[in-house]
């Protein structure tokens, strides 16, 4: 995907004193706007393939 120009907002969790999500996130209509699409879609499409994956097995 190459570099990828995001900003990022870090939230601390008040359940869990000293852990935080970080949230990242890139302009619309930017090249790292689509490239986290096509990340997103991976990691969709993986998921979806190891769910399935375990189903079989069962």
């Amino acid at each position: 995907m190459g570099d990828l120009d995001l900003s990022f907002e870090a939230f601390e969790l008040a359940g869990d004193p000293g852990l935080r999500i970080n949230v990242y996130t890139a302009d619309p209509a930017t090249p790292s706007e689509d490239a986290l699409k096509v990340l997103a879609s991976w990691a969709a499409t993986q998921r979806t393939a190891a769910e399935t994956a375990l189903k079989q097995k069962k």
